[in-house]
């Protein structure tokens, strides 16, 4: 399976990979079940980016079509578009891009995406919007029939997202989310759902207007390619019924992440990940596992939680190769999660700087699963 993740943090969230996720990664694995795409937006790392190198122009971009293929989505190719930018010396860099995608099953979208931060890096700012007609494949809500039974359906989905943060202190962001989804579900003229599936669950119209706090604690330097540091995230979001078969639920989201340089250029960085969401949650914002090596729709449940660690090795100016490991669990609760059969990932890849005056890396990763496979390509890290 090739697949761009939506995790990939910057352009890894644009619509170019809304379509893509089968097996998404990282932190903002959480949110992509909206559009097909994650809309967390916080920093992209790099492996083997100097943290002493000289800043270069204050303009840099990235065009990447990618091909590729999958069980799901069939062949396709996905574009994508980003611009990184300093308006102001004092802030950190700002960042555009666009994307779209087509498969072969009919799957396609098109999304934008805007990140800035104003006066001094005190405020920062996060702005998404896309629309896609998306054909996927879920799996039983606890992880049951290994794999061998699922129900197919087309959901046509519009996504609008703004995230605000205020730097309340030299490392402390406070601040909301507010989105409007709306999304409307069918099963595909081709599936034939297995027993334990009820079809009336995964078909209707879902107007949904999602709201909540959020905070972030910060102590990287770099805004695309942090080495050194720790950034803590959390939110509570509250989704709204507006319309449709909607029904309120809440919905609880944390990660943590620690970067440790190494000699030279090399670092460590390391994961830690919580998702729990209350019992009328739908199915395509339930908590999945978001480990490399498993699709992402195989392990959903109200709770889940994932550890991750790699390690990035530059070998040249733009070469890098990465290891990693992972491990997570699902559950109806986060005890039940805590105490749930565990699901291990291991896998290794190879970076190319593309971006090089941002740290930008286009990536490439093949991992394994306790009884499945993936290979990603993508643009940024998972985390």
């Amino acid at each position: 399976m090739v697949t761009l993740p939506a995790n990939a943090r910057f352009l890894g969230i644009i619509g170019v990979f809304l379509a893509l996720t089968t097996a998404p990664t990282g932190a903002a694995a959480q949110d992509q079940q909206d559009l097909g795409v994650a809309d967390e937006v916080d920093t992209v790392t790099a492996a083997g980016i100097d943290p002493d190198r000289q800043a270069g122009p204050d303009t840099d971009s990235i065009v990447v079509p990618v091909p590729f293929v999958t069980p799901q989505l069939g062949a396709g190719l996905a574009v994508a578009g980003g611009w990184f930018y300093k308006p102001d010396p004092a802030s950190r860099p700002w960042a555009s891009g666009i994307g779209a995608v087509y498969t072969s099953n009919g799957s396609r979208g098109l999304a934008g995406l805007h990140k800035m931060s104003l006066d001094r890096d005190r405020i920062r700012v996060d702005l998404l919007g896309g629309y896609g007609e998306i054909h996927k494949r879920y799996y039983p809500q606890d992880g049951s029939a290994g794999g061998d039974a699922w129900v197919e359906t087309k959901e046509k989905t519009f996504l609008a997202s703004a995230t605000a943060r205020l730097r309340i202190g030299p490392e402390l962001f406070v601040g909301g989310r507010a989105r409007f989804l709306s999304k409307n579900s069918q099963l595909r003229d081709e599936s034939d759902p297995a027993p334990l599936f009820d079809p009336a669950e995964y078909e209707g119209r879902v107007d949904l207007v999602q709201i909540g706090p959020i905070f972030t604690y910060d102590t990287t330097s770099d805004a695309f390619a942090p080495r050194e540091g720790t950034i803590l995230n959390g939110q509570w979001i509250f989704a709204i019924p507006a319309g449709g078969e909607a029904r309120a639920y809440d919905k609880k989201q944390a990660y943590a992440r620690h970067y440790i340089p190494g000699q030279g250029r090399s670092s460590a960085a390391l994961q830690l990940r919580g998702c729990s969401a209350s019992g009328d949650t739908p199915f395509f914002d339930l908590c999945m596992i978001g480990l490399r090596g498993y699709p992402g729709d195989r392990f959903r449940d109200l709770s889940s939680w994932a550890a991750e660690a790699e390690w990035r090795q530059p070998v040249s100016r733009r070469f890098g190769v990465v290891g990693f490991v992972g491990i997570g669990a699902t559950g109806g609760s986060f005890g039940d999660a805590l105490g749930g059969r565990l699901l291990p990932a291991v896998g290794g890849g190879v970076r190319y700087l593309a971006a090089e005056s941002y740290g930008i890396n286009l990536r490439i990763d093949a991992a394994i699963g306790r009884d499945s496979s993936a290979l990603y390509v993508s643009i940024g890290e998972a985390f």
